[in-house]
């Protein structure tokens, strides 16, 4: 597929039967990061899904893809030139994808997170809703 030469990234979910609040609330804070353009969201379980919302895209999977041949269908779907990949058990902070895309350049474009910037939960609450508004290093 053609990429567009867009100053706006695509963001790319594959779902594989984690908690549903964490994937809505990914989705919900990608929706308003203003540097996402597309959502793209493999439905690998499948669940009831939907965003009434024009940035979000859902490709619903009649089997399970797992999450690299996830990634690669989000990929090849995008028609941006920069994209994301999660993976649908996260929580991150606001504007998250805007502060990455900065960093993003010719000579960089490939970036991961180091184990420390990685803070572990393993349910989805109030209290961990609250590390949405750090910093990211």
């Amino acid at each position: 597929m053609a990429r567009n030469r867009v100053n706006k990234v695509c963001a790319i979910v594959p779902t594989v039967w984690q908690a549903k609040e964490f994937t809505d609330h990914l989705v919900n804070v990608l929706i308003h990061d203003e540097s996402v353009g597309k959502i793209i969201v493999i439905d690998n379980a499948p669940t009831d899904f939907f965003y009434d919302n024009e940035k979000v895209f859902i490709l619903q999977q009649e089997e399970n893809l797992y999450v690299n041949p996830s990634w690669n269908l989000g990929v090849e779907e995008s028609a941006y030139d920069k994209f994301i990949i999660f993976n649908d058990d996260i929580i991150i902070p606001y504007n998250f994808v805007s502060k990455l895309e900065e960093w993003i350049t010719e000579d960089i474009g490939l970036i991961g997170l180091d184990s420390d910037s990685i803070i572990k939960v393993n349910q989805f609450d109030a209290e961990n809703i609250t590390k949405l508004d750090r910093e990211i290093e």
